[in-house]
């Protein structure tokens, strides 16, 4: 997912430990502005996915 249509910023009440991702910040935070959850048809949390992961490196 681009985030074209989110500005940055950071988003209360989600937490993100992917430490390797661009909009990862300090405390666990996600500064994506927006969020895609993916990986429709789950049965359990490690089904899904955050679409808005971007490679920081």
């Amino acid at each position: 997912m681009e985030n074209k249509n989110c500005e940055n910023h950071i988003i209360s009440g989600i937490k993100c430990d992917v430490v390797n991702c661009t909009y990862h910040r300090e405390g666990n935070k996600c500064e994506a502005g927006c969020i895609e959850v993916g990986r429709g048809n789950c049965s359990t949390s490690s089904d899904t996915a955050c679409e808005t992961f971007k490679a920081k490196y």
